[in-house]
């Protein structure tokens, strides 16, 4: 004979599988950063005379993620799904990111094509 879960247990179940969603999120996160940490990194090697404006860029660029994904989750807030929201959220930007400056490694910022320096991201 099946055990009938409660509502009460069947919200702590949901609950827990959501956060462990939003860790593996988070974690995912914490990746794509660290890439784009490198790969920002390697842009100013590549490019001395843009660094210091990159860096500038990329404070102003993290400061409006951070903003827009809290933004965001608020729509849940005090909900067990708000930090999967946040999270995922903010690996759609970090992507996003790295998919518009990766280019920027190869000849003529990417527009003869792709090349080995931008495929490892």
């Amino acid at each position: 004979m099946p055990i009938a879960c409660t509502p009460a247990a069947e919200a702590g179940q949901a609950s827990t599988t959501m956060q462990g969603e939003a860790r593996a999120a988070q974690e995912k996160v914490k990746t794509l950063e660290t890439k784009l940490d490198r790969l920002v990194h390697e842009l100013q090697s590549a490019v001395p005379k843009r660094s210091l404006e990159l860096r500038e860029t990329q404070m102003k660029w993290r400061s409006f993620v951070k903003a827009d994904c809290s933004w965001e989750s608020k729509f849940a807030e005090g909900g067990s799904v708000a930090p999967l929201i946040y999270a995922n959220c903010m690996e759609t930007h970090y992507t996003a990111r790295i998919n518009r400056l990766k280019p920027l490694l190869c000849e003529g910022g990417g527009m003869t094509g792709k090349c080995v320096a931008s495929e490892k991201y």
